[in-house]
């Protein structure tokens, strides 16, 4: 197909391999939900997973392509003493929000035409 129709047929193929892996929960996003985990679990960090990773404990599963986690202010500036430069990196400097480096972090969503 040329042109944009195959474009459109590429990236809706890209989106239901990456359905697929979310689904199997094989995906980078699960993947940066258990390392981030085992992190704040490692420097006992209270936190709770919430937004769509979290609707997957109640039973209803979506799709995404983040992990919403809360954590405390003094929870929050021991993780990034702890990792920041290692695999987490700020969206911006003094971000609430990090970027995991391993797992694909930041926003991976095709740009808007």
């Amino acid at each position: 197909m040329p042109g944009p129709a195959r474009n459109i047929d590429e990236r809706f193929e890209k989106a239901l391999q990456d359905a697929e892996s979310f689904f199997m929960k094989t995906g980078r996003v699960h993947q940066a939900t258990l390392e981030l985990a085992r992190r704040l679990d490692a420097a006992k960090v209270p936190y709770a997973i919430a937004g769509a990773m979290a609707l997957g404990a109640h039973g209803y599963e979506r799709v995404t392509t983040d992990v919403d986690v809360l954590l405390t202010r003094e929870g929050l500036e021991r993780f990034k003493r702890e990792n920041l430069g290692r695999g987490y990196l700020e969206k911006f400097p003094g971000s609430k929000g990090l970027n995991d480096t391993a797992n694909g972090g930041g926003d991976r969503r095709a740009p808007r035409r």
